[in-house]
């Protein structure tokens, strides 16, 4: 499962905090997930249906490419697209790995609200909580974008950016981003673009650093930048094996500086 929202409630069913599209509780393709919190509870909403309808399309597509090996095109266009399809189920399981990661991050966080009383201890929580659901969401329509087509404009994913860091602004995050290209790009790099800058974010976060980034694309080469206002203490792991070699192999490279 991928795309989720949250609502915690009084015991007495007051609504205190929930994401934008919680909406109402429906038995279609969702999964509703039930937490106890003190004077209350948390609701998790998962969306069941359209991932699995990702995952079915993907594997059936693939079973064909597979199918017609001998028969319909020859092996070098045959290699190709079954390389597309593996880079995009790459992104898929990296992608459901991270919401995997995302949600135990939210459980324990509220948790961690759980024997708090004072809303101002609450608060920087529940401000964490709706900076990881804003992520999740943001990467998860950027997949579901490279679904609908191989091209996405670039200012698309810069769209997706500011959303998230507007979100983070109650965390403490002062950044800005700037993408003057208006240029269409290869759809299945969006998530990876998205990753990098989340990164950095969290980075800024961590670190009470101000952030100033970057998107720059020079023909079909993309190039995404980082400027720290403050000295930070970088993590250069986040990005999983597969994401690393898809890095590679899709023309897009990232540079991070501290501004000494």
């Amino acid at each position: 499962t991928m795309s989720f929202d949250l609502a915690i409630l009084s015991k007495n069913g007051e609504v205190i905090y929930k994401t934008e599209k919680f909406g109402n509780i429906s038995n279609n393709s969702t999964r509703y997930s039930k937490y106890d919190i003190r004077n209350g509870y948390t609701v998790l909403k998962e969306d069941l249906g359209v991932l699995d309808n990702v995952k079915n399309e993907l594997n059936i597509r693939q079973a064909l490419l597979e199918k017609n090996n001998k028969t319909l095109l020859t092996q070098n266009k045959i290699m190709s697209e079954y390389y597309s399809l593996q880079s995009q189920n790459e992104i898929l399981n990296a992608i459901d790995k991270d919401y995997k990661n995302k949600n135990d991050q939210i459980i324990e966080l509220i948790s961690k609200i759980e024997p708090l009383t004072d809303k101002k201890e609450i608060y920087p929580y529940l401000a964490r909580i709706k900076f990881l659901v804003s992520y999740t969401k943001q990467k998860y329509n950027c997949f579901l974008n490279s679904k609908l087509s191989d091209k996405i404009e670039i200012q698309t994913i810069a769209l997706a950016i500011h959303i998230m860091m507007k979100d983070a602004i109650n965390l403490g995050l002062n950044a800005s981003l700037l993408c003057n290209s208006m240029e269409l790009i290869d759809s299945k790099l969006s998530v990876i673009i998205l990753d990098i800058i989340y990164m950095m974010m969290e980075n800024a976060i961590d670190n009470s650093s101000d952030l100033f980034s970057n998107i720059d694309v020079d023909d079909n080469n993309i190039k995404v930048f980082g400027l720290y206002k403050d000295n930070v203490n970088i993590k250069m792991d986040y990005f999983s094996n597969s994401v690393n070699n898809l890095i590679e192999l899709g023309q897009i490279s990232y540079e991070i500086k501290k501004n000494d």
